[in-house]
């Protein structure tokens, strides 16, 4: 600890990525304290990535009991002694000390682990904790997320709500102009099979594969967990597929390979859009939840209309994303999509100087709309206020 510095306890059992920098350098005159519980945080993780523990819990658990009791206490740990300021991701504090929640994940339905039903059946719950002199601060991400705040909370609620654009250092400061193959990158999860879909996996094979027989000078990279018989039903010498961890190192340099991040999913990606940001590449999605905030279409990237058989104006969207029929609408695809999707990555193969001009936006975008340098300076107002 660094004396005359407020100490920030951040609450959360395991450190998100997106967090890993701000802990490194918090706001001046601040430092962080992180939750090391490596034994409920182990616990935790095992029982979130064992299939069986998932189905008991999906088909038992959770329709028996009100579990979000049981959630706050396997993802959160009080804070020590000696803490000035509580800093939560995506969950509620219950101690009479300052704190500030932001919502990394899609919505404010985070606040009850991305489930629809258990964030209505204990909304009171949160408007209360939300309400609390003790809760400073809600941050959130998009103005999307702010929007589904105003349908679900009260003014007082409402008025603590502050949308911060998110941020990481920039990680490339150059642009390759010597490349001559235009490689897509499609960053999915290597431990939940559903995630390959919800992101836009299925969609973005489709679509390479259209590609992929008219150039020759195409690649695609696969960083997720594939199901096996989707991936033998796409091969080709063009495709690699990463199902492994990798270090940042190893990381950076798949991006760096990289040209285009090519997320066709059913919502934004925060770390993987401003990953592909700091690395000078556009991106291709749907124009799904928060989305278009990210991404203007032909500037730094493009946006394709969703199909309309996805459920997205559901008032369960986007927690119904792992529903069966969500996926089953995915797994049933739609040529329209992927054709306007190979339309808009044949429009950057096809013009190198539109390529070039989009990676030269992003690289203005990481120093001006997503600045890290930024996010601190705003933080640290944001910390000072909440200790006053």
């Amino acid at each position: 600890m660094t004396p005359n510095r407020k100490k920030v306890y951040y609450s959360n059992l395991g450190l998100h990525t997106y967090m890993e920098d701000l802990i490194k350098h918090p706001p001046e005159g601040y430092e962080f304290i992180v939750n090391t519980n490596e034994r409920t945080k182990g616990l935790v993780g095992r029982l979130r990535n064992n299939k069986l523990m998932r189905a008991v819990y999906k088909n038992f658990i959770k329709k028996t009991f009100n579990v979000f009791n049981i959630m706050k206490k396997m993802n959160y740990e009080e804070s020590p002694e000696g803490i000035d300021l509580i800093f939560s991701t995506s969950t509620i504090v219950n101690e009479k000390k300052p704190w500030i929640v932001k919502i990394l994940d899609l919505s404010p339905f985070a606040l009850a682990g991305n489930d629809y039903d258990l964030f209505i059946k204990n909304r009171k719950k949160l408007e209360s904790s939300l309400a609390s002199p003790y809760c400073k601060k809600i941050i959130v991400h998009t103005n999307e997320a702010k929007k589904t705040m105003e349908k679900y909370f009260s003014r007082e609620v409402l008025k603590k709500v502050i949308k911060i654009n998110p941020a990481i250092p920039i990680k490339s400061k150059k642009i390759n102009t010597n490349k001559k193959d235009v490689t897509f990158l499609f960053m999915g999860s290597i431990n939940n099979p559903e995630e390959f879909l919800i992101k836009g996996g299925l969609e973005t094979l489709e679509t390479f594969k259209v590609l992929d027989e008219k150039y020759k000078n195409v690649k695609l990279i696969v960083k997720c967990r594939v199901p096996e018989e989707i991936k033998k039903k796409f091969t080709s010498k063009n495709i690699s597929y990463i199902d492994g961890r990798l270090t940042v190192e190893e990381l950076d340099k798949v991006y760096e390979q990289s040209d285009v991040l090519i997320m066709p999913g059913y919502c934004y990606f925060v770390m993987a859009y401003l990953e592909a940001f700091s690395h000078n590449m556009p991106i291709i999605a749907l124009d799904t939840y928060g989305v278009a905030e990210f991404i203007a279409d032909g500037k730094n990237g493009y946006i394709v209309k969703p199909s309309d058989k996805i459920p997205i104006q559901s008032e369960r969207y986007p927690p119904n994303m792992k529903s069966k029929e969500f996926l089953k609408a995915i797994m049933d695809g739609d040529e329209r999509v992927i054709s306007d999707l190979a339309a808009k990555a044949s429009k950057l193969i096809e013009s190198p100087e539109l390529l070039m001009k989009m990676k030269k936006e992003c690289q203005k975008l990481m120093k001006e709309k997503y600045s890290f340098e930024n996010k601190r300076a705003i933080l640290k107002e944001i910390f000072d206020e909440a200790l006053k």
